[in-house]
């Protein structure tokens, strides 16, 4: 699976799990968010996003506050309702920590698009992966050939990519 689908696939799992801390619950901000506006990454930045900075996360304190003031359950009495805050604590710095993560990644795959290229539709590899690629195309391409002795693998270099290289 892909490092991108990965981190986002683990983002909106822990997007979920904060929705689910409001299974009994709602609430209603001032913006017109609810607990359904946790849908998706979108949601989350909705909610959780500083409106003075866009960039920046707001602390947990700040969260609370925001959901606190428009919290009621959706079957009983807030006041016989016991709301689990430190379920949503734990929760929310989970989706925080893998946001940052996440919005790290993207920032820096972004710097690196080239061309017609776009964070959704590209793909990044570990080195190993990389090296395996490279290596899968340039024997392919006859660039270099795959030489076999007393069981190690060496490579020979096609004269005319040799030049190329400077070596």
């Amino acid at each position: 699976m892909s490092i991108i689908l990965e981190q986002k696939d683990e983002l909106s799992n822990s997007i979920d799990n904060l929705r689910e801390c409001f299974n009994e619950f709602d609430f209603l901000t001032k913006d017109g968010l609810t607990a359904d506006s946790l849908s998706d990454i979108s949601g989350f930045e909705s909610l959780a996003l500083d409106d003075l900075d866009d960039s920046e996360l707001i602390d947990f304190d700040d969260f609370y506050s925001k959901i606190k003031k428009s919290l009621y359950p959706l079957e009983d009495d807030l006041k016989k309702s016991d709301f689990d805050w430190d379920n949503l604590s734990n929760n929310y710095y989970d989706v925080s920590e893998k946001y940052k993560n996440f919005r790290l990644l993207k920032e820096q795959v972004e710097d690196n698009l080239t061309g017609n290229q776009e964070f959704d539709s590209v793909e990044i590899y570990d080195k190993e992966s990389l090296n395996d690629l490279v290596l899968d195309y340039l024997i392919s391409n006859n660039l270099i050939y795959e030489i076999e002795n007393q069981g190690e693998t060496y490579f020979l270099l096609n004269a005319e990519f040799e030049k190329k290289l400077n070596i």
